[in-house]
This record gives structure tokens, sequence and C-alpha cells, in this order.
């Protein structure tokens, strides 16, 4: 068995197909989580979901890592993100594994790497309508996860006819930020 150390991190850049070129393993999914963000007038960042295989050895996985009890907050009314999950062998057992542990992957076998989702800021109710119509469009949210979080009607990818266009900025550039003025 050999030793080969891959950060997955957070802030890990590395692209899959250097990974590829210079470790045993293949880089099944690489893709960003719908519905991971936190909720708020600026929602959250989005997780990010990798499938590693290890098709040519059985290999010991070392997860040294935070962000499970607790997800990422929201402030200043915004919710939270979603935790960080590592999951062995997500196609068969699904084995939910904690922060800290090593396992055993056997030849062939897979592991997920989920990333949290940033905590989002301020009101989800003051969220721009365009922009969280984009969201659902990009499936950075879910048309139900838009209806649930920020009170969205019943389609929120359409606005209903008649209804004002949402505005951009601020009407007054002096109230920009109160919330964050010292008091």
């Amino acid at each position: 068995m050999k030793i080969v150390r891959l950060y997955t991190g957070t802030d890990s850049k590395s692209h899959f197909e250097e990974v590829e070129l210079n470790y045993p393993i293949r880089v099944r999914r690489y893709e960003l989580i719908t519905d991971s963000c936190g909720a708020g007038k600026y929602r959250g960042g989005m997780g990010i979901r990798r499938d590693f295989e290890f098709p040519y050895a059985a290999c010991m996985w070392t997860v040294l890592s935070d962000g499970r009890k607790f997800a990422p907050w929201g402030l200043m009314g915004g919710t939270s993100g979603r935790p960080q999950k590592f999951i062995l062998d997500p196609d068969g057992e699904y084995r939910d594994l904690p922060s800290k542990c090593t396992v055993e992957v056997p030849e062939g076998g897979r592991v997920r790497v989920e990333t949290a989702g940033g905590g989002g800021f301020g009101d989800p109710a003051e969220r721009d309508r365009e922009d969280l119509q984009r969201d659902v469009r990009d499936e950075k949210l879910s048309a139900e996860a838009a209806r649930k979080l920020y009170g969205a009607g019943s389609d929120p990818g359409i606005r209903p006819p008649g209804a004002p266009l949402p505005t951009r900025g601020c009407a007054d550039p002096a109230s920009a930020h109160t919330s964050l003025r010292p008091r």
C-alpha cells in the first residue's frame, strides 16, 4: 500500500487532471452542491462535491476536519450553510464518516467529500428577486428551497404578470450598510 497525501480542504484548488496524473486516484465527480448555501439578502457560497475512486489498490483514507457538527453560521438574519460531509462508499453502504477518523478503502472503492456551504448575510426576504430567479435557473437553489427559505411564489423562476421590476441598489446611498455601523 502506497502512502499519498491529497489535500481536499475547502480551499484546495487542485485540478482533477493533476490529481489523476500524479496519484493512483480517479475523480469521478466534481461539482457545486445545490441548496448547500445559507439563505440571506446575500446568500452564502455553495459547497463542492468531489467523488474519489481508488481503482488500482486499497488505501487508507484519513479525515481530519471540522465543520461537521456546526455549519457555517449566517449573520444579520441570514441562515446557516450546510455542514460538510465525508462518505465512504456513497453508491453502496453510504457510511457517513466522523470528522476525525482513518478508514480502509478497498480497491475500486469510493469516497465522497462534500464541503460546507457558506452562511447567508441579511434577511432572506430582502433578497433581490432577479438574483433569486437566477439562482434557481443556475441550479444554485432548487425551486422548493427558494419557496421555503425565501418565501418565493409557486414558481420563483417567473415574475407574476404586472409585478414591478425589482430595483437594483440603494435609493439612498447614505443608508447603505447601516447594520454594519457602530451604534
